[in-house]
């Protein structure tokens, strides 16, 4: 009995350390790196080189739609097609205009010839003055009425007005439209626009810089997969404040680019030169108020998130000092050529393991 109680002792230490074991042998989850938006000060100064998201344009956008209404007989195109202009996207069945045509035609036919007839009567004397200008009237009226007869017959086939691309065909063979429904979203496929927002000061320079006589590019952009720059050249800025966000609009294009695929609607990461469009003293700082937080420690100080070479997180005291638009000087704690967070600040913490964020969580 002894020796069944102990082997009964002896299976049951055994499953417990069969037990613990495997618990050991829990595979433990890798810390989630988080991506984080962040701003890398140059040349001793974040305010030399500022950052802005962007959106991604076709220079030239056009919806197509007929300017009659009818049956569509013929789609040349589909999503995604190049086309030329002048080449023949769609038709719709002509024969009522046709007949339109054939119709204001024998009416013009008519009335040009009592016209006529009426011009010799009226030298003769044979016609009086308001006889001769209701035959005028008439003819301009069935002559103008066969011009828009023919022209609405011509409205009956839909043409490209640039070269591009079809983004988008709404409608299907054999549907009926109406006059001005949307039938092709088209869009050029040379130029691109980006387009982001800029606060007060800083449409001020651009709008005094674009005036310039430099044609030197001080705007660049970035697209997603790729490092290289791309310079910009300006377009358009907007003279009036977005009433949320009390920001511009400004508009910079390029030419389409040959060694990247880039789409309208796709996002980017647009580079301003502050030093061509801002005047500072050299040496200054500026940072974007969002890279800012309070101590944790309950302190009146202020602190910025450092990104380490290792891609850690280090909270470093800063004293700060005035504010421009959405900016704010850093007077001591940075040497310049940090890389600091510009978003989230309030989510991290002291060692973190994060990421640049390159459009992708």
């Amino acid at each position: 009995m002894k020796v069944i109680h102990l082997l009964g002792l002896s299976l049951s230490f055994l499953l417990l350390l069969t037990a613990c074991g495997r618990e050991d042998e829990t595979p433990q989850q890798a810390p989630v790196v988080r991506p984080v938006k962040t701003l890398q000060l140059e040349g001793g100064a974040a305010s030399e080189r500022r950052r802005f998201p962007a959106k991604v344009y076709a220079s030239k956008r056009a919806e197509l739609a007929f300017r009659v209404p009818g049956k569509v007989i013929e789609l040349r195109v589909k999503d995604g097609d190049d086309v030329k202009k002048g080449d023949v996207l769609a038709r719709l069945d002509p024969t009522d205009y046709r007949l339109a045509v054939n119709d204001k035609q024998a009416r013009f036919d008519t009335a040009k010839s009592n016209y006529e007839r009426g011009k010799k009567l009226i030298k003769d004397g044979f016609l009086s003055q308001a006889d001769f200008d209701k035959l005028e009237s008439l003819f301009k009226s069935a002559r103008a009425e066969l011009k828009r007869a023919k022209n609405e017959l011509a409205y009956t086939t839909l043409k490209a007005p640039f070269d591009g691309r079809v983004a988008k065909r709404y409608v299907e063979n054999h549907e009926q439209v109406l006059a001005k429904q949307k039938v092709f979203s088209i869009q050029s496929r040379d130029r691109l626009d980006v387009k982001f927002d800029v606060p007060e000061s800083l449409m001020l320079g651009l709008r005094d810089r674009r005036d310039s006589d430099r044609n030197e590019s001080f705007v660049f952009v970035r697209f997603a997969g790729s490092e290289r720059r791309y310079p910009l050249t300006f377009k358009e800025i907007a003279t009036r404040a977005d009433e949320q966000t009390r920001t511009f609009e400004a508009t910079f294009t390029l030419a389409t680019p040959k060694d990247l695929t880039v789409l309208p609607g796709m996002t980017a990461e647009v580079e301003v030169n502050l030093g061509e469009v801002q005047k500072r003293p050299a040496g200054v700082i500026m940072v974007p108020l969002s890279a800012l937080f309070a101590d944790p420690d309950g302190s009146d100080e202020s602190r910025v998130w450092v990104v380490r070479d290792d891609m850690t997180l280090e909270g470093r005291r800063v004293e700060p000092g005035n504010i421009v638009d959405d900016e704010i000087e850093i007077r001591k704690g940075l040497q310049g050529n940090e890389r600091l967070v510009v978003a989230g600040v309030h989510y991290l913490h002291e060692g973190q393991k994060v990421r640049l964020f390159d459009g992708h969580f």
